[in-house]
């Protein structure tokens, strides 16, 4: 499994190494730069006179220097090859420093080398060096370490045991630092794909819930209803779904009906208008809700024509005489969702049931409005009388047909 996400690691792994190294280096530069003077004491012990402690003092405060204005300067560096190279130099300035401190201490070179596997050993791991650039800095030590031995005199076996010791120390370095990077891409590539799985559910998320919906849901909101004094509500139903249902294969019914919708999904997202849900062959949406809008009736009848157009055209392509009845009506609902953990956004009230009868009530190919709605789109566009329509729990109500826009 862990192989598996590991080859498949983003091209952006480097920039997420570059704040993993800024992060340490934060703490290790001054940590390091005062253990590196920290150390000053220790040399006082074995050190035969005060010009030379002066001489170790000034080689350990320059690496101290050194460290601390890298230090300030790092956050500004964006490269990771300068960054890795910096820290590289800085790696083997201080174990050169060290092996020239050591050399300035009698028989420094042999007491003095717990200190320098300890270097090796941690300095790799606290700077975030990469394997390679960790490995070619320690052979440059350890040359400069066996140079430093037999120009102090050395014997042959002391001078191979300290190289057997500072070599062991690489090798255990370089394994950390290759199991560290190997940690490192493969904990990457599962934060990697888990940003891309939130991102899936988010797109998903926005698609079948409102923003403000969202932002609740977020907030741990148990209940999310609201009044909307103003919405047009939308309903569009396929004529005589049922007899092509009877005629078309399953898969072929499926697919022109996904057709029609994503047309229809498509118009909502030119006019503005939300989608609220299809309940078998037919397609609900509103406009002036959940986010309230002066133009709300002229887009959702603009949606209305164009859906409309979208249908004869689906039609002509495949040669299934389709067609379908809208009905808009407008005026107060409640918005709300249902359930929480497979939430839905929907709408109550008269004005959605008087939409849904505008629409059984309408003809085919036409958009039947209800009263309320003509009043706000009577300028707009040209609307037909249609008469007094019974309208099932409401009564009687005079409805029209919209005929086209008007010319601006």
């Amino acid at each position: 499994m862990k192989d598996s996400i590991t080859s498949e690691i983003p091209n952006d792994y480097d920039e997420y190494y570059l704040r993993i190294v800024k992060s340490c280096l934060k703490y290790a530069c001054p940590i390091s730069a005062a253990l590196f003077m920290g150390y000053f004491l220790w040399d006082c012990l074995f050190t035969p006179s005060a010009e030379t402690a002066f001489t170790i003092f000034i080689l350990r405060l320059a690496f101290a220097i050194t460290v601390l204005t890298f230090w300030i300067l790092a956050p500004r560096i964006k490269s990771l090859r300068v960054i890795m190279g910096s820290v590289s130099v800085i790696y083997v300035f201080c174990m050169l420093d060290l092996i020239a401190i050591l050399s300035l201490i009698p028989r420094g070179l042999i007491v003095g080398v717990p200190g320098l596997l300890l270097i090796i050993m941690l300095a790799g791991g606290m700077f975030c060096l990469r394997p390679l650039p960790a490995t070619v800095c320690g052979m440059i030590g350890l040359g400069r370490l066996m140079l430093a031995s037999y120009a102090a005199g050395l014997t042959y076996q002391e001078i191979t045991s300290g190289a057997m010791f500072f070599a062991s120390a690489m090798v255990v370095s370089g394994g950390f630092l290759v199991l560290l990077d190997r940690e490192l891409r493969q904990k990457h590539a599962i934060e990697k794909s888990l940003e891309r799985e939130k991102e899936q559910s988010e797109t998903l998320l926005k698609e079948i819930l409102p923003r403000y919906v969202i932002q609740r849901i977020r907030e741990g909101a148990d209940v999310i209803a609201e009044s909307v004094s103003e919405v047009n509500v939308i309903f569009i139903d396929i004529v005589g779904f049922t007899e092509m249902s009877r005629k078309l294969a399953p898969r072929h019914l499926v697919e022109v009906l996904g057709e029609v919708f994503r047309h229809f999904d498509d118009k909502c997202e030119k006019y503005g208008v939300t989608k609220i849900k299809t309940i078998g062959d037919a397609y609900m949406a509103a406009t002036g809700a959940p986010e309230p809008s002066s133009l709300s009736s002229t887009a959702a009848v603009d949606f209305c024509l164009d859906a409309i157009c979208s249908v004869d055209t689906v039609a002509s392509r495949t040669g299934i005489p389709i067609s379908v009845r809208v009905g808009i009506a407008t005026g107060a609902v409640i918005s709300g969702v249902l359930g929480l953990k497979r939430p839905a956004y929907d709408l109550w009230g008269e004005t959605v049931n008087l939409a849904s009868r505008m629409e059984r009530s309408s003809e085919p190919g036409r958009v039947q409005i209800a009263e309320t709605t003509y009043w706000r789109v009577k300028d707009k566009f040209v609307c037909e009388p249609r008469g007094l329509v019974d309208v099932k729990g409401v009564g009687t109500i005079q409805a029209y047909f919209i005929q086209a826009g008007l010319e601006p």
